[in-house]
């Protein structure tokens, strides 16, 4: 349960189903206090992500206006407060906030196991004084909406492109032939472009960590095809002559000829499990990042000749 003193806009229905009212100069005077709920999702229950799945995307409301989940100071939003919730009060500041937090219910309710939180709606400005919450311990944090942020972290990028033959960006001269094996690889592979990869983030005493990992690239081809690697592919070596790729290649068919540039298109599709876990909660999501190049390919020509 949390109280919300003061509040600076009318709010909607509380989960019980009341509608209060509380006119913006109501809470300017501090006549008014509120009772609302906050719905929490609890670990284990439908929809609550303990096993796993693709979180959906956290929407937050400040009446009709959809409102950023966490704001820029990394606070994070009360559906029921109808406000980001800020610090915890650790003393009675005089003057700040509506209505007054007088010394007798500041000890009366923090001796009782609940503390005052600041509670500030999206057009607060100064010099309007702050409502506050008071919750039984910190306030409730969706792990789902810090998930988001820790995934936000992530430093991932698409594979640059390596191939034999070379790419026209890597040698602009460079010609493949119709028929031999190409090879395809994540050139200079590193967690950035290949995983696993971590990053994490924190709201109140919810502390989530996801660690991406690559799945899969997908190499089209521009001829048509496409080839999917469940690795990074293996970097060519001369050595190998023209024996095909031990894990990522393809074999042109056609030339390149008549083509953009007399070349194909290459792009590689990198695609990216991300798996979070904080909060008693865990989850799921995927995404992709692509990169492309182009590559030349010729065709032999056999010249007979016949002695005289």
């Amino acid at each position: 349960m949390l109280a919300l003193a003061g509040a600076a806009t009318a709010l909607p229905a509380a989960a019980s189903g009341t509608a209060p009212t509380c006119t913006v100069e109501q809470a300017q005077l501090g006549l008014c206090v509120i009772e609302v709920e906050d719905e929490v999702e609890q670990p284990g229950a439908p929809g609550g992500g303990s096993g796993g799945g693709v979180p959906q995307p956290q929407v937050c409301r400040y009446g009709l206006q959809q409102v950023p989940c966490v704001d820029a100071e990394g606070r994070t939003w009360s559906a029921g407060g109808q406000c980001y919730v800020g610090a915890a009060l650790d003393t009675v500041v005089g003057g700040a906030f509506t209505p007054e937090l007088t010394q007798a219910e500041f000890d009366e309710r923090t001796a009782g196991g609940q503390r005052p939180y600041e509670c500030l709606a999206p057009d607060w400005v100064i010099p309007m004084r702050i409502t506050y919450i008071w919750a039984d311990g910190p306030p409730p944090v969706d792990p789902r909406v810090v998930a988001e942020q820790a995934i936000a972290r992530l430093q991932v990028e698409a594979v640059e492109i390596g191939m034999a033959p070379h790419t026209l960006s890597e040698d602009p001269d460079s010609l493949g032939l119709v028929g031999l094996p190409v090879h395809m690889w994540a050139e200079a592979p590193g967690a950035s472009t290949v995983g696993p990869t971590s990053a994490t983030a924190s709201a109140g005493a919810v502390t989530v960590t996801a660690t991406a990992r690559l799945d899969r690239v997908v190499w089209s081809m521009g001829d048509g095809t496409s080839v999917t690697c469940t690795g990074p592919g293996t970097p060519y070596d001369p050595a190998r002559g023209a024996a095909p790729s031990p894990d990522c290649g393809h074999r042109y068919t056609t030339t390149s000829a008549g083509r953009p540039s007399d070349a194909f298109t290459v792009t590689a599709t990198s695609y990216w499990v991300v798996d979070w876990v904080g909060g008693g909660q865990s989850g799921q999501v995927t995404f992709d990042l692509s990169s492309s190049d182009q590559v030349r390919i010729g065709e032999s020509q056999v010249v007979i000749t016949r002695g005289g």
